[in-house]
């Protein structure tokens, strides 16, 4: 054999002398690991060890549960603080929804009382009201965060105050109109002097139930004057003993002459109708929980308005107070007053 040959089989066979005894070693340590094979530097026994990973499992295990249930904790208390949190967003907007209602309440009745002292700025006043509108459009949407919402809070605080101030200021501007409505009113007063009302003449037929109509002629009046604006503030009439200031209507008939027109009720027994037997019928079809009764009108007088008076009688309908029927409809020559009243027995 040549001398490399034979170095060549000298290394190969250490090799594979160190590969067997790495394997014996190998097999040695995974004995004694298993405890099938007691190490000499290691006295523990096998059953030892199983007792001691045993212990380490059940310590592990309960470190486990005891951290589950510390998260489990960890997450109720994190819930209540959230409910907690939840509420008190709630409470705030429910303030400030009350807060909003009683503004919104406030408003509503300065418009009120404006719009029956000025008919005449309606236009004024629908414009303000659509700026109002323009204005509540707000919080349509629910925030995502409590500061978000805090947030919004405040711009809509700020919004307030700026109505208020434009609010003082409309309030202005219809102290100062009706003050110069009111100087118009003594220049109208003072030129209108020697205008006045012919006796208050009642028609034969009523109005409604419990009410005549009344007209007055308003004599010697000046051409130059306008008719409307001096019928609306004349001094008043007086019809039975009663008081009555501004006429309900003024018009003008073909000859040129200005009525006013008062609708009087109260004093006019002649025209106080009455119901006939007010009988139970069918319950009503397409309304559940609704009973039909019905009765004729009586007492109308005569070339009076049988409808007009129907629609405008009460009456007690089991137990039930009604201002007038809901609704009103011939049947023959008779007029019958047709009532929808509550009944558990309909549905």
């Amino acid at each position: 054999m040549p001398p490399q040959g034979r170095k060549r089989a000298r290394r190969d066979g250490r090799t594979v002398l160190v590969r067997c005894l790495g394997a014996i070693l190998l097999v040695v340590l995974l004995a004694q690991n298993a405890g099938l094979v007691r190490c000499p530097l290691n006295d523990v026994s096998a059953d030892e060890k199983a007792a001691s990973r045993r212990e380490w499992a059940e310590e592990k295990a309960a470190f486990r549960r005891e951290w589950a249930e510390e998260k489990a904790g960890l997450r109720r208390e994190w819930e209540g603080e959230w409910a907690a949190h939840r509420a008190e967003i709630g409470d705030a907007r429910r303030r400030w929804a009350a807060e909003r209602a009683a503004h919104l309440a406030e408003v509503e009745q300065v418009r009120n009382r404006w719009a029956a002292e000025r008919d005449a700025h309606r236009d004024e006043v629908e414009d303000a009201r659509r700026r109002w509108g323009v204005e509540q459009e707000a919080h349509r949407a629910e925030v995502g965060t409590w500061t978000r919402e805090r947030a919004e809070h405040v711009d809509e605080v700020a919004g307030w105050q700026r109505d208020r101030d434009g609010h003082a200021r409309e309030l202005e501007d219809w102290a100062r109109q009706r003050a110069e409505e009111a100087a118009h009113r003594l220049e109208l007063e003072r030129r209108s002097q020697g205008v006045y009302w012919t006796e208050p003449l009642g028609d034969p037929n009523c109005h409604a139930y419990g009410t005549r109509t009344y007209y007055s002629w308003l004599r010697d009046l000046p051409g130059d004057l306008n008719w409307r604006e001096v019928c609306f503030n004349m001094p008043p009439v007086v019809v039975h003993g009663r008081t009555f200031t501004t006429p309900d209507k003024c018009e003008r008939n073909g000859k040129g002459e200005t009525i006013g027109t008062w609708y009087v009720s109260g004093t006019e027994p002649g025209c106080t109708t009455h119901w006939g037997e007010i009988s139970a019928k069918e319950c009503v079809p397409g309304k559940p929980g609704f009973r039909r009764y019905e009765a004729s009108i009586d007492g109308v007088p005569k070339g009076t308005d049988a409808q007009m008076m129907c629609a405008t009688t009460p009456a007690t309908v089991e137990r039930v107070q009604f201002d007038s029927p809901t609704t009103c409809e011939w049947s023959g020559w008779t007029m019958m007053g047709i009532w929808h009243v509550p009944d558990s027995q309909c549905f």
